[in-house]
C-alpha cells in the first residue's frame, strides 16, 4: 500500500471534499500524525510530527508480525494473539500495513487524568470490622493495581501493621526503558496533579492505621502501582505486566484507570478498547472513571432530515490556545455522506469565512476519512487559535465547522478543547439561528470507558458539606457537593453507542473524598493549602505500631479531592472484595452483580441509566451474590476463611451470611439471663446463605447472638430499643 494513499492533501481543508477513498488500514489518529508538521502542537496525539510513532497493531498472526518486527530491527509487545504495541519510525509504516497479516494500525493516543464518607456511601463499612459488624473480607490475597502517575509508594495507606511496604511491585513507566522492580522505591514522584496516583489507590486500597478514619476499601489488597505516560498504547503493555504477574501469583486481580478522555468513536471499536476487552476475563477485572466533562459543552449530535440540509458547530477559544476535536458520522457503510468545511465566524465583521484555499495559513491541521475499522466518516481537527486571529484580523473570531450531510445521515462530535457555543450575532453573518447546533451532556462517557467488558465508573456526591483541616481546625465550607446522593455536576453521562453496553455501569461516591496525598508532588511541596479544600490537607505523626511510645518521624498526609477519579476506585476495591469471596468471577458475573444488587432511590429514578448506569454500588449485597455464584459454580474454597460468617445489624435486623460451606449451623438468641429466645438448626448451610434474624416483637433489652458451626463458635451483643 502506497503511503501516498493515506496522507491527507490540503485540498480537503480547502473544499471539504468526501474522502469515500481513504478506506485504509490506517487509523485516524495515525492518518493524523503523519499529517503533522514537526512543529505541531498536540498533547492528545502521541508523538504527532515526530519521527517515530507509537502504534497498537491489531493482526491475525502476531508471532510473525513481530518476528517481521525484529527482523528489520525494530522492538514491539505481544499483547495479545491479536494484537501487538511498538514505536517504530514512521518511514517504516507503510511496510508493516504492506503485509497481509496486518490488520489495522492506530496511533496512541495521550489520555488525561479526570475516605471515609465513600466507606459509608457504598457499605463497606458493613464489610469492615465494626461496631454490630464482623467479617474476615478485607482484599486479602487479591491483587489489586493502579495504572496512574504521583504516588508516595511509602505512605502510611499503603503499609501493612509492621510498617512493611503492601505493594509487589512498582513499573515506573515515565523513566525510559525502565523495568518492574520489586524492590521499592522511597520518596515519591513529583508530578504536578497533586499524588492523584497516591489519592485513587488510598481509596481502592489504603491501610487500616490506628487514629485515622480514612482508609480504603480493600485494605488487605496486594499492591502494584504503575506510573505512566497515559498512552493508550502503553496502558496496554502494562495491562500485559499485571496480567502475567496475577498468573505468576495464582492471584485474581483489578486494574484501575482514572482516566481517559473524548477522543474516538465511543462505540467500543478503538484499537484500545478492543485490546481492554481482550484482558477482561476471569478473576481479571477492569475498572474505568468515566471522566469529569459534565456541564463542560463538550458533545453534540444531529440527524439530517433532508439533502443538502446544513449545519454549523462553533467553539469557544479555549485557555491552551487551541481547539482539538473529533466528528464520527455514524452510518458505517465505508461511505462518507457528510461535506464538512472549516470555517471562522468573527464576531466584530459579522462574517463566516468558509472554506477558503489558504486555511493552511490558519494553523489547521485537519484530517478526514474513513475509519477501516468501524466503516464511520470521521473527522480530527486541531486550530492554533492565535495563528486563526491574525488571519482573520478580530481578536474575537472563533473555529467552526460548516456541514452539510443527506437525509438521514447523523453524526457526534466531541471536543477535547474548546467548549461549543452559539455566537450571539450569528443571525447577521446570514446563518439562520436554527442551524447552529447547541451543546448538551449526553454520550460524554470517555472513548475508554466505551469498551463492552470495562466497568466504567460514574460519581455522586458524598453529602460533604464541611471539612475540618488537622493543621489549626479550621472548619471549610464545601457547597459545591453539598446534595447527598445526587449525581456529582462532573460525572460524565450516556448513553453509549457501544449498544452491546450499559454506560456508566455503576455509580460510587466520587465528591468529595478524604484519601492520601502525596507530599512529593510538586503542586503540593508539603505546604498545607488554605484556600482551596481540594487540596487542603491534614498532617498526621505515626507512632511505631511495634515499640509504644516510640515515634516514627514521619509525617503522612491526608486531604480531599473530587472526580470520577475518586469514584473509580471504591468500585476497584469493592470489586477486591468479592473477588476474595469468589476468585474466579469472571467480567460478566461482575456486570450481574451489579445489575442484580446496585442500589437505587429517588437521585437514581430522575436521572435513569443513562446517569446513573445500575445504580449506587452495594456491596454488600454484591458480596452476598458473590458468594452464591461461588457457590453456584462448585469453588471449593473462597480465599479468606478465616471467619465462617459475615453478621451486619441493619434496620431491625440481623444478617448472617455465611463465607463458607458448613456442615451444620446453629443460631441461638439468648437473653442476659441464658434463656434461649430463638434457636434455628440448620443442616449443611451453603456458600453464600444469608440468615435474617428480626428483632421485630422482642421485649426492649440486650440480647446475645450465638453462631455455631463445625469450626467455630461466635458470640456477639444485641440491643433491642
Amino acid at each position: 500500500m502506497k503511503k501516498s494513499l493515506l496522507i491527507l492533501s490540503m485540498a480537503l481543508v480547502a473544499g471539504g471534499a468526501a474522502a469515500q477513498s481513504l478506506v485504509t488500514k490506517y487509523g485516524p489518529t495515525l492518518q493524523h500524525m503523519l499529517n503533522a508538521p514537526a512543529s505541531a502542537v498536540n498533547t492528545y496525539s502521541a508523538n504527532a510530527g515526530a519521527t517515530t510513532v507509537d502504534l497498537i497493531i491489531t493482526v491475525n498472526d502476531a508471532e510473525t508480525v513481530a518476528k517481521a518486527i525484529e527482523r528489520a530491527g525494530y522492538a514491539c509487545n505481544v499483547i495479545t494473539d491479536e494484537m501487538l504495541t511498538a514505536k517504530l519510525p514512521a518511514s517504516y509504516v507503510a511496510t508493516l500495513a504492506a503485509m497481509e497479516e496486518v490488520d489495522y494500525i492506530a496511533g496512541a493516543n495521550t489520555l488525561q487524568l479526570f475516605n471515609d464518607r465513600s466507606i459509608q456511601s457504598t457499605g463497606v463499612d458493613r464489610l469492615h470490622n465494626g461496631e454490630g459488624l464482623e467479617t474476615p473480607f478485607t482484599g486479602k490475597g487479591v491483587l489489586l493495581a493502579v495504572i496512574d502517575h504521583g504516588f508516595e509508594y511509602k505512605h502510611i495507606a499503603f503499609l501493612d501493621s509492621e510498617m512493611n511496604s503492601r505493594l509487589h511491585s512498582v513499573w515506573n513507566r515515565t523513566i525510559a526503558d525502565s523495568q518492574p522492580t520489586t524492590t521499592i522505591p522511597d520518596g515519591g514522584e513529583a508530578d504536578m496533579n497533586g499524588g492523584h496516583g497516591t489519592h485513587v489507590a488510598s481509596i481502592a486500597a489504603g491501610s487500616k492505621v490506628e487514629g485515622i478514619s480514612t482508609y480504603g476499601m480493600a485494605p488487605d489488597a496486594k499492591l502494584i502501582f504503575v506510573p505512566s505516560e497515559l498512552m493508550d498504547s502503553e496502558v496496554l503493555e502494562d495491562l500485559a505486566y499485571i496480567h502475567r504477574t496475577a498468573k505468576e501469583l495464582g492471584m485474581p486481580y483489578v486494574v484501575n484507570m482514572s482516566f481517559g478522555g473524548q477522543i474516538g468513536p465511543h462505540d467500543g471499536s478503538s484499537s484500545y478498547c478492543t485490546g481492554l476487552d481482550a484482558m477482561a476475563e476471569k478473576g481479571a477485572i477492569l475498572v474505568k472513571a468515566v471522566g469529569n466533562d459534565g456541564g463542560d459543552n463538550v458533545h453534540t449530535n444531529h440527524t439530517f432530515s433532508e439533502d443538502g440540509e446544513v449545519r454549523y458547530v462553533f467553539f469557544e477559544n479555549p485557555q491552551g490556545g487551541y481547539n482539538y476535536l473529533n466528528l464520527w458520522e455514524q452510518t458505517g457503510n465505508q461511505e462518507a455522506p457528510l461535506t464538512i468545511e472549516p470555517c471562522i465566524y468573527s464576531e466584530t465583521k459579522k462574517t463566516v469565512i468558509v472554506g477558503q484555499s489558504n486555511f493552511s495559513k490558519t494553523g489547521l491541521r485537519y484530517t478526514e476519512g474513513i475509519d477501516a475499522k468501524n466503516g464511520k466518516q470521521f473527522l480530527l481537527v486541531e486550530n492554533v487559535v492565535a495563528t486563526m486571529k491574525k488571519y482573520v484580523g478580530d481578536e474575537s473570531a472563533v473555529f467552526g465547522l460548516k456541514i452539510t450531510g443527506k437525509a438521514g445521515s447523523n453524526f457526534h462530535l466531541w471536543s477535547m478543547q474548546g467548549r461549543i457555543y452559539r455566537p450571539l450575532s450569528f443571525v447577521t453573518a446570514g446563518i439562520s439561528a436554527s442551524q447552529v447546533l447547541t451543546p448538551n451532556d449526553y454520550y460524554t462517557v470517555s472513548d475508554q470507558s466505551s469498551a463492552t467488558n470495562v466497568v466504567a465508573v460514574g460519581s455522586y456526591n458524598t453529602g460533604r458539606s464541611t471539612w475540618r483541616r488537622y493543621h489549626d481546625g479550621a472548619d471549610l465550607s464545601i457547597p459545591s457537593y453539598a446534595t447527598e446522593g445526587a449525581l456529582s455536576s462532573f460525572s460524565n453521562i450516556g448513553p453509549s453507542l457501544n449498544t452491546k453496553a450499559v454506560k456508566p455501569t455503576v455509580v460510587a461516591p466520587g465528591a468529595l473524598i478524604d484519601a492520601a496525598f502525596n507530599q512529593h508532588s510538586a503542586s503540593f511541596g508539603g505546604e498545607i493549602k488554605t484556600d482551596d479544600y481540594v487540596t487542603a490537607v491534614k498532617k498526621v505523626s505515626i507512632p511505631h505500631p511495634i515499640i509504644p511510645g516510640l515515634s516514627t518521624n514521619k509525617d503522612y498526609y491526608y486531604g480531599l479531592n473530587a472526580g470520577t477519579s475518586m469514584a473509580a476506585p471504591a468500585v476497584s476495591g469493592i470489586i477486591a472484595l468479592w473477588l476474595e469471596a469468589n476468585p474466579e468471577l469472571t467480567y460478566e458475573q461482575v456486570f450481574q452483580i451489579i445489575k442484580e444488587t446496585s442500589a437505587q432511590d429517588e437521585h437514581t429514578a430522575k436521572g435513569g441509566e443513562t446517569s446513573w448506569g445500575y445504580g449506587k454500588i452495594d456491596a454488600y449485597k454484591g458480596l452476598v451474590k458473590a458468594l452464591e455464584l461461588a457457590n453456584n459454580t462448585g469453588i471449593n474454597e473462597v480465599l479468606n476463611s478465616e471467619a465462617p460468617v459475615t453478621i451486619m445489624a441493619e434496620d431491625g435486623q440481623w444478617n448472617v451470611l455465611f463465607n463458607t460451606n458448613e456442615t451444620f449451623a446453629n443460631i441461638r438468641v439468648c437473653d442476659l439471663n441464658g434463656r434461649v429466645v430463638e434457636l434455628r438448626k440448620l443442616q449443611s448451610p451453603k456458600r453464600g446463605q444469608e440468615e435474617v434474624v428480626s428483632l421485630a416483637g422482642y421485649p426492649t433489652g440486650v440480647y446475645l447472638i450465638n453462631i455455631e458451626t463445625t469450626k467455630s463458635t461466635l458470640t456477639r451483643k444485641m440491643i433491642v430499643k
